[in-house]
């Protein structure tokens, strides 16, 4: 699946922990080049390097928590697969977790499976895929595309339109959904939904392909 090594960037100043992801890294077959730091700004330089492909970062780390670090790479556009960790006490953390991409939210203790686990699941993301698009709509493109670019969380839903009022022939008012209230319906619903929708009702666009494999976070 790979031509080479995942580079595997663990932050933690704690030796328990590294000791968990060395065996990780021995387990793997050489499947997995094992890079270590002990604090924050070290580990904002080593993602900066861009060639990092999966990191597990603590939060709680000297000279600058795995949070900062984090952000800071996110600020220059490092998008790689980044699984942070902490104590129960950090549970707190987890919505700036998201907010800043991170895939997971380890919580120790832990051990080497919950490790694999995170490694099996980046593997899988990375893998290639090829998508047909057939639609003749530049909406729905651009929606395609957005999707393979890893920014559909930011669109999947929509605001509501703004519900508007009229009267029947008995003068009682009655709700009625905005002009885009349908529109936003199908964009909520599953690409394949929508494409396979869009050949039933017989419509013959013009095809287009696209290939791409999923972005990094």
């Amino acid at each position: 699946m790979f031509d080479r090594p995942a580079k595997m960037l663990v932050a933690d100043d704690s030796q328990l922990t590294l000791k968990i992801f060395r065996d990780v890294a021995q387990r793997s077959c050489s499947l997995l080049e094992l890079i270590e730091t002990t604090n924050g700004r070290d580990c904002v330089k080593l993602l900066g390097r861009g060639d990092v492909d999966l990191a597990f970062i603590d939060i709680h780390m000297p000279e600058m928590s795995g949070l900062d670090a984090l952000r800071g790479a996110r600020h220059v556009g490092i998008k790689t697969f980044v699984t942070l960790m902490s104590g129960p006490s950090s549970m707190r953390f987890r919505p700036l977790a998201r907010e800043l991409k991170a895939y997971e939210f380890l919580v120790k203790p832990f051990g080497v499976r919950d490790v694999e686990a995170v490694i099996r699941t980046y593997r899988r993301a990375m893998q290639a895929t090829s998508v047909l698009v057939v639609d003749g709509s530049a909406t729905m493109r651009k929606l395609v595309r957005k999707v393979l670019d890893g920014r559909w969380a930011r669109h999947a839903r929509p605001a509501a339109p703004p519900q508007r009022r009229h009267e029947d022939r008995r003068g009682r008012r009655q709700p009625q959904a905005g002009a885009g209230g349908d529109a936003a319906r199908r964009r909520r619903g599953s690409l394949q939904a929508v494409l396979v929708g869009r050949r039933r009702r017989g419509a013959a666009p013009p095809v287009r392909a696209v290939a791409a494999g999923p972005r990094r976070l």
